[in-house]
């Protein structure tokens, strides 16, 4: 948020050589930085801003849909397609006809004459009153901007040798120039087609939809280079294909038969992340290392550097008493006297040695000022990086733990899916391995067959629900998921069962007229 609007989203950022502009989306411009030349769009001021955005209060009431920076000043396009400009205007880069900085926006203004065409200084009118300006552009020293109806301006520095030849002498660099528009395109666009209209067409998929530079190119051999060229992009797709397929095969065969495969690769995952995160950690803190040396380097450097200036400021202290009891002893001795001359000279040589101390004493403020402007940046890297430092800290205790929480659970899900694929095995090995069982087709329909079969399934389903009633005992945790993904496991094994006992039911109640048949039991009658 901002003292103008709360949680306003930065839209656009443009930086020039110690300052930077942004753009929100309400429509207000901030910036901050550098304001020797005022192309901060405010007054310079004493107060240190601590290189933090503040809006540009002249441009509040307008809205700003675009914002550019040049080396040292500042464009903005604000709604209809209206364009200002401030800062540094040594080159006429701000387009306001002068070349004096500007510590607030002003309009970019171009000269119109009567008639609509430009020069002459009938009217001046602010640039995209009479063609919106749909986007702006910053070099250095220059700026550049262009309109809804296809016009292209320029001014500044990249005006200043310029040659136009629709224009009569030089430019005036310090307005915006119109060096394109939709107009001449046609004009120059009809002249060239006139040229070439002898010309044989050429297919532009003969050529590989490559344009020929001159009318002299030999069409042919460009036509025999473009099918090679198709040629061997074809081969390359082919191969390419052919790899893909190969990779896809391997990947399948690899996985195979592995169950787990998606649970090792997500924690291959979160290992790699987590080595990934510490060798962060590992680079961040080598850099804030380097940058703790680094300020204190720069204090010893600062003090020493105070060190030489009360030295210095002593120094001129006692220069300073000795000029006054020169000054009175020359004051004091007559007129003409070689004494007095000796004084006079000795006079001038301190008021040397008082320019040079008040040189030094210069040199050495502008020392501290750029150690301590140092020094600040340096602190906020510092800040930055251990806010970085924090953050990937934070990251990695959270990784480490769901590392830990998804090996724990893979082993739990790894041992109970064994357990499942083990008992289905057996299942099936008894079941299916002889073919239907319980019909009697194979056994010539003998009734006893059929029950020592039924018999048998009996038994093996009652071992088999033993034992996975003793698994589902033998799962007592604490946590929900393991418990949750052992019942599942314990349920599925049950209605496994369960369906098949129900299968030998139906199958004894096809033999129930068997078993209830006793006449084996007397004498058929004869």
């Amino acid at each position: 948020g901002t003292a103008i609007e709360l949680q306003q989203i930065v839209c656009q950022v443009a930086l020039g050589s110690e300052h930077g502009i942004l753009l929100t989306d309400s429509g207000i411009a901030f910036t901050w930085g550098d304001n020797r030349y005022g192309q901060l769009g405010r007054a310079v001021r004493v107060k240190n801003e601590e290189n933090r955005p503040f809006p540009v209060m002249d441009l509040v009431m307008h809205e700003v849909t675009q914002v550019a920076a040049g080396n040292h000043h500042c464009l903005a396009l604000c709604s209809p397609g209206l364009v200002w400009s401030w800062g540094r205007n040594k080159f006429g880069q701000l387009g306001v006809g002068s070349e004096r900085d500007k510590v607030s926006p002003e309009k970019v203004t171009v000269l119109i004459s009567e008639k609509g065409k430009q020069g002459g200084d009938t009217q001046e009118l602010q640039l995209g009153v009479n063609d919106p300006i749909i986007s702006i552009g910053a070099g250095g020293s220059s700026s550049v901007a262009t309109s809804l109806g296809s016009s292209v301006w320029q001014w500044g520095e990249i005006s200043k040798e310029f040659n136009d030849n629709a224009t009569e002498g030089s430019i005036e660099f310090q307005r915006p120039h119109c060096v394109f528009t939709r107009e001449k395109f046609l004009q120059r666009f009809k002249k060239m087609h006139s040229k070439k209209t002898h010309a044989a067409k050429t297919s532009i998929l003969e050529t590989n939809c490559r344009v020929l530079p001159t009318p002299e190119t030999d069409e042919e051999e460009v036509k025999v280079l473009s099918a090679a060229i198709m040629e061997l992009r074809s081969a390359l797709a082919s191969e390419r294909k052919e790899l893909l397929e190969r990779e896809e095969k391997h990947h399948h065969h690899h996985h195979q038969g592995k169950d787990s495969a998606g649970e090792v690769n997500a924690l291959e995952d979160l290992q790699i992340s987590t080595a990934m995160l510490e060798r962060e950690l590992a680079l961040i803190e080598k850099d804030m290392e380097l940058l703790s040396k680094n300020l204190q380097s720069l204090k010893a450097k600062q003090e020493h550097t105070r060190e030489q200036l009360n030295q210095a400021t002593l120094q001129s202290n006692q220069l300073e008493a000795r000029q006054d009891e020169v000054s009175m002893r020359v004051f004091e001795l007559p007129k003409g006297s070689t004494e007095r001359k000796r004084a006079q000279e000795k006079l001038a040589e301190t008021r040397k040695f008082i320019d040079a101390n008040q040189k030094t004493r210069n040199f050495l403020l502008e020392q501290i000022a750029e150690s301590d402007k140092e020094k600040q940046r340096l602190q906020f890297a510092m800040h930055d990086k251990r806010t970085s430092w924090d953050q990937y800290k934070h990251k990695l205790q959270v990784l480490q733990e769901l590392s830990k929480a998804v090996s724990e659970t893979f082993g739990e899900h790894d041992s109970m899916l064994k357990f499942l694929k083990e008992k289905k095995g057996d299942f099936d090995l008894h079941f299916m391995a002889n073919g239907p069982r319980g019909l009697g087709a194979a056994n010539g329909n003998d009734f006893l067959e059929v029950m020592k079969d039924l018999e048998t399934d009996a038994a093996f389903l009652a071992g088999l629900e033993a034992t996975v009633q003793a698994i589902s005992s033998s799962a007592t945790t604490s946590d929900e998921v393991k418990k949750l993904r052992a019942k599942l496991v314990v349920d599925l094994l049950m209605d496994l069962i369960n369906l098949r006992r129900y299968w030998n039911e139906l199958q004894k109640d096809r033999w129930m007229k068997d078993d209830l048949d006793v006449s084996s039991f007397f004498d058929p009658v004869m």
